[in-house]
């Protein structure tokens, strides 16, 4: 999985305070989940004004917090441009349905994927 510094930035700050992913999200009015998959790399930042509630929350510097975000959003784009054209489709596709994949959907395409590991 990617390395996030936004979301590890979010979840060590919020342990610090003490805060429940629960607290956090409501006060951020984010869900749950979202600020949840954000924590563990598995969402890109959110827009600027939610980064910035969440700065304010959390105490954590403004412009510290959108510089990470920022970088972290530009680390995926940029691998996906690197891709062709059928592969950055297929890389979108995937990431957009990940949440509504079953187990068993993961498994196939952990099947399909393992042939290229080795």
């Amino acid at each position: 999985m990617l390395k996030r510094p936004f979301g590890d930035k979010i979840r060590t700050a919020r342990k610090r305070k003490g805060l429940s992913l629960m607290v956090v999200s409501e006060r951020a009015g984010i869900s749950l989940s979202y600020l949840s998959q954000i924590e563990n790399g598995r969402r890109e930042p959110p827009d600027d004004k939610t980064i910035a509630t969440l700065a304010v929350l959390l105490e954590i510097d403004i412009a510290e917090l959108l510089k990470i975000a920022h970088q972290d959003k530009l680390r995926v784009e940029l691998g996906l441009l690197n891709l062709g054209p059928k592969k950055r489709e297929l890389a979108i596709t995937l990431q957009r349905s990940w949440d509504e994949l079953s187990e068993l959907d993961a498994s196939e395409i952990e099947k399909i994927l393992s042939k290229f590991s080795n």
